[in-house]
C-alpha cells in the first residue's frame, strides 16, 4: 500500500476515534451527524474520499451503540 493511502487511512481512523469520543455529548442523530461532518471535514476526508452512505451508517451505528 502506498504511503499516501496509509496516511489517509490513519487520518480516517483518527477521525472516527474523535467522533466516538464526541458522540457521547450528542442528544440527536442530526446533532451527531453535524458534529461528525465537522470532524471529518477537519481531516479533509469528505471531498471525494468517503461515500455519504458509509459515513452516515457509521455515525448512526456509533450513535445507536452509545445509547445501549
Amino acid at each position: 500500500m502506498s504511503k499516501t493511502m496509509n496516511w489517509v487511512m490513519d487520518c480516517e481512523e483518527q477521525a472516527w476515534s474523535e467522533v466516538e469520543e464526541k458522540i457521547q455529548t450528542c442528544t440527536t442523530i442530526q446533532e451527531a451527524l453535524k458534529m461528525a461532518e465537522e470532524v471529518f471535514d477537519g481531516y479533509n476526508l469528505l471531498s471525494g474520499y468517503m461515500e455519504v452512505a458509509d459515513f452516515e451508517d457509521g455515525v448512526s451505528e456509533m450513535f445507536t451503540e452509545r445509547q445501549d
